[in-house]
């Protein structure tokens, strides 16, 4: 196997599953990345997607037509149809390196049902598709180095690496990084919907919603000053921005959002039961 160009198969074409691909398809060969979902129009929209950017695409609804030939198999289906995946699939795992980017399947599961040892959790965020994501996993004891390295290279292609020393750990990242687009787009939506009761155009409300945002985010990113220190430096002494800011304090949007955080969080717990 190449290590810069591993034979990669991508079991479900969902959100995060085309967030991967796209975010593979900078770093590795297109005939070397393969997705396969039991939902044809799902591996129809990536196959446009491919076209309209005159890039080779080799997706299927049948797994075993891919899986015996895959040196990593990534799962990314949701947690609850894990176990049907694997009745389909039997033992055709054993062999491989198994990416998981499933919430809530833990490492000891993966392997019990896969049969691999070489057991690899991440939680990638949306924006692995244009290369500026946030990436956690932990591997399996028994993970080869090797593989380790290599993972490390080809995600680093994607954004932002983070080694987690241990599942609790990946599973609290998966709350910051793995939601937080989520969580932006949400907020997103509310500034969005206040400029339009305003009178702007939704185009218009939308677009200086996402650029303030992308300009704010891209801001700071340039700067070396804490989050804190940020939002103190826009919301000056007696200024509109201090009191918006003091309004949410006051109305307890910090606990709110903390313990929305925590409720996350309790959701992963459920899915790994």
């Amino acid at each position: 196997m190449d290590s810069l160009n591993p034979k990669i198969l991508i079991i479900g074409a969902g959100n995060m599953g085309r967030a991967f691909y796209n975010g593979l398809s900078h770093a590795v060969d297109a005939d070397h990345v393969w997705v396969s979902d039991r939902n044809q129009e799902k591996i129809d929209v990536l196959a446009e997607k491919a076209r309209l950017i005159n890039r080779a695409f080799i997706g299927s609804t049948d797994i075993i037509k891919f899986v015996e030939s895959a040196d990593w198999v990534i799962l990314a289906v949701k947690p609850q149809g894990f176990d049907e995946l694997m009745k389909s699939l039997g033992d055709r795992l054993k062999n491989k390196l198994i990416f998981s980017i499933m919430a809530g399947i833990t490492l000891d599961q993966l392997q019990q049902k896969t049969g691999s040892d070489q057991v690899i959790r991440a939680m990638p965020n949306l924006p692995v598709s244009v290369g500026e994501g946030v990436i956690g996993w932990v591997g399996s004891s028994q993970l080869d180095p090797s593989h380790s390295q290599k993972i490390s290279k080809l995600l680093k292609t994607m954004g932002q690496t983070v080694a987690c020393a241990t599942e609790d750990q990946l599973n609290q990242l998966t709350v910051i990084s793995g939601c937080g687009p989520g969580y932006f787009a949400f907020f997103a939506h509310i500034m969005a919907a206040r400029a339009k009761s305003y009178g702007f155009s939704d185009q218009s409300a939308e677009a200086m919603v996402k650029q303030t945002l992308k300009g704010a985010a891209a801001w700071m990113s340039s700067v070396t000053m804490s989050s804190q220190e940020c939002a103190d430096s826009v919301a000056c002494k007696g200024g509109l921005t201090e009191a918006a800011i003091s309004h949410m304090k006051a109305s307890g949007l910090e606990e709110i959002f903390a313990d929305a955080m925590q409720k996350a969080l309790d959701r992963n717990s459920e899915l790994s039961q």
